[in-house]
């Protein structure tokens, strides 16, 4: 290692030295690199002991302890960039010393150029970044599970909900993902950490406007409706029906185009690109005839690329002030009895519940719906409403009386139907004693019982036993006489 200065030429043609100290070293592979330090000499030559220990690991292979890795971090990015282009710093520690805001910045285009949506993009790098921030990460180094765990905790002492929490984390885990698949990581520092159980602190639950009764009132009062905010009511009545026929979100609505539609032949769908889906997988749903007829006429005129239903563009985030408006006049309220709530992705669970309640299949709902499982299918976006688990019930079989019927009272108490009223004790020999005393003992039972008589052994208690057929003896035949 040696630090010098430089020999430049000034305005007048004289020599003098440069401003900055230069360091020269070779790296681990023996190459000689220069580059100018630092104005102070002591810096300088501190710096490049720094660098030759640098070097000495990166030729075993061992990475720096903490100490060198604050060095790093701490360096000026000038510096960072060229040992990083000399190998001194592998891909890793370059990232770990650069500010999460620059990698955010990376992850952000990673995302778009994946083909993930804008909102989608901002939405992730917005929570992320926020919740970094918010728990004091600054650099890749600095992400520690116990930080950002600590911070959503004192977030959820304020007021953030467990939902909210866990799009947090998730947006976290994403981009220490994508580090980890650009080789910045050798591990997850977000591993150990896992999302809350978000059904123990419910702060928005949405409820299903019923098939029966309230959706019908809905697309009613939607189709005699005026004008609001740029959306006609037959057209708003139009996307309710859609919504609630088919599960489409908001954003699938919003990017329909003509040419999705297949109305020719008895089964009639549509088609959304992946471009436009959730899960950035094609997908094609089943329309009801009569939906279908109600779409024709929008496609008669326009091209197959033009947007079917024509809807603004604030209608893809306020789609709910529209539904709201319409919700009033059909005198159905917003928010039920239970502060169960009916905006506009409470379409999507109509749907669903609606799917359930008719009986079809717990794997043709969760196809309908397009989700990944059927417990998300179940549990999330099938509702209950007041009167379904009794309906349930009462769709169940019959089962008999647990009283008993007068046969079986008769047959458990030993009386016969022309004393069966008379349940208190009775004086005289009953039937059978009667049928006893005048059947005489020799009689046989049957034929092939002739001569023989069951001696009950000891221990029977004289009722049920096994029993074993013996000659009579001639002290019975006395005994009789």
């Amino acid at each position: 290692m040696r630090v010098f200065k430089r020999k430049r030429k000034d305005a007048d043609g004289r020599s003098v030295p440069t401003r900055n100290w230069y360091l020269e070293f070779r790296d681990h592979g023996g190459a000689v690199h220069r580059f100018a330090a630092f104005t102070d000499k002591a810096a300088s030559e501190a710096l490049g002991r720094k660098i030759e220990r640098l070097v000495a690991l990166r030729a075993v292979g061992e990475a720096p302890d903490v100490e060198l890795a604050r060095f790093i971090s701490d360096l000026p990015t000038r510096i960072r960039d060229l040992l990083g282009k000399a190998g001194v710093l592998g891909r890793a520690r370059m990232a770990g010393a650069r500010t999460i805001d620059l990698l955010l910045e990376e992850f952000s285009e990673t995302l778009e150029a994946r083909e993930r949506t804008e909102n989608y993009v901002r939405r992730i790098v917005g929570r992320a970044g926020k919740a970094f921030a918010g728990a004091g990460i600054r650099a890749l180094s600095d992400v520690q599970g116990r930080r950002l765990e600590r911070f959503l905790a004192m977030e959820r002492d304020r007021g953030m909900s467990f939902r909210t929490s866990n799009h947090y984390l998730a947006a976290c885990r994403a981009f220490t993902k994508w580090t980890m698949e650009e080789g910045f990581l050798g591990r997850d520092p977000l591993a150990g950490l896992k999302p809350l159980n978000a059904r123990l602190d419910p702060r928005r639950e949405r409820r299903a406007l019923s098939f029966d009764d309230e959706l019908p009132r809905l697309i009613r009062a939607a189709a005699e409706g005026a004008v609001y905010r740029g959306v006609t009511g037959p057209m708003r009545a139009l996307v309710y029906r859609l919504a609630a026929e088919t599960g489409l979100r908001v954003s699938e609505l919003v990017a329909l185009r003509v040419g999705d539609l297949e109305l020719e032949g008895p089964r009639p769908a549509l088609t959304l690109p992946a471009r436009a889906t959730k899960n950035r997988q094609e997908a094609r749903l089943e329309l009801r005839l009569e939906t279908a007829r109600e779409l024709e006429p929008l496609t008669a005129t326009k091209l197959p690329g033009a947007p079917l239903l024509g809807l603004p563009r604030s209608f893809k985030d306020k789609a709910t002030r529209w539904l709201r408006f319409d919700l009033e006049a059909a005198g159905i309220p917003y928010k039920d009895d239970r502060d169960r709530v009916a905006d506009f992705h409470a379409l999507r669970a109509s749907f669903v519940s609606g799917l359930v309640s008719s009986g079809a299949n717990a794997r043709v709902v969760q196809t309908m719906a397009r989700h990944s499982s059927a417990e998300l299918t179940l549990s999330i976006y099938s509702k209950l409403g007041r009167d379904d688990e009794r309906h349930a019930l009462k769709r169940l079989p019959a089962l008999p009386s647990t009283s008993p019927t007068q046969e079986a009272a008769v047959a458990a108490t030993g009386t016969d139907g022309e004393h069966a009223e008379d349940s208190g004790p009775r004086s005289g020999p009953s039937q059978d004693a009667k049928q006893c005393i005048s059947t005489p003992l020799s009689a046989p039972r049957n034929p092939s019982q002739e001569g023989l008589r069951r001696i009950p052994r000891s221990g029977d208690g004289g009722g049920g036993g096994s029993r074993t057929p013996v000659p009579e003896s001639a002290s019975f035949e006395r005994l009789r006489a």
